[in-house]
């Protein structure tokens, strides 16, 4: 047995990184000198928090291909509206670039408010 494997006294174990012998590691410098410093348990706090967050996304994706023809009735409003503006304004490339980021915009809102009944349903439901 070598004397790393077997723990000898002589011998230090470095946990980590390794830096070379005699060589002292180099210290960072600290980029929030003379601020509050989060500690430990803030940090830890805030990847609770994430994994919460993500935890009810993953709720919410659930329930929502759970009732797939809401999902369905939404996106295909949404690609239709598009489609569709086109004819009502002309066929002008100019105006229909100058206008498409908008389209876009207006049938997205318009579309996320057909879902708004189910997102409100749950406090009807209990009278709030």
């Amino acid at each position: 047995m070598s004397r790393v494997d077997s723990g000898a006294p002589g011998r230090r174990r470095h946990r980590g990184h390794r830096h070379q012998r005699g060589a002292r590691p180099r210290r960072r410098r600290d980029p929030g000198a003379g601020r509050l410093r989060a500690g430990p348990r803030c940090r830890a706090g805030a990847s609770r928090r994430m994994t919460g967050f993500a935890l009810l996304v993953r709720r919410e994706l659930k329930l929502a291909l759970r009732q797939a023809g809401d999902s369905a009735v939404i996106v295909m409003f949404f690609v239709l509206a598009t489609i569709l503006f086109p004819l009502g304004v002309g066929p002008e490339p100019n105006i229909l670039a100058r206008i498409a980021p908008g389209v876009v915009w207006v049938t997205a809102l318009l579309a996320a408010m057909l879902s708004l009944e189910r997102l409100f349903q749950a406090d009807y439901e209990d009278g709030s």
